[in-house]
């Protein structure tokens, strides 16, 4: 592995900052089809279209609570190699 995969992939800053811009991306998502089921759709294509959006909003939603649980899992690892350090939860 190099130094910068080791990085970038053990940093939760970085995991945290995916899983907020796959959120955002489901939220567009999610916005265009629930504007879409105001006017019921006429053809296969345009029901075709709000399945997809779903679909791709909940794909863009999964993608984003992975992202975060790994931010997770990186800074308790992290917390974990940094010995005698006390952090307080306000």
């Amino acid at each position: 592995m190099t130094v910068e995969y080791t990085t970038q992939y053990s940093d939760s800053s970085n995991w945290f900052r995916q899983a907020r811009e796959m959120f955002i991306v489901s939220k567009i998502l999610r916005d265009d089809f629930m504007n879409r089921r105001k006017n019921p759709p006429k053809t296969e294509e345009m029901l075709e279209c709000s399945a997809g959006l779903l679909k791709g909003a909940m794909f863009f939603l999964g993608l984003s609570i992975e992202n975060a649980l790994k931010g997770f899992i990186s800074e308790s690892r992290r917390m974990e190699d940094s010995p005698g350090v006390i952090i307080y939860a306000n």
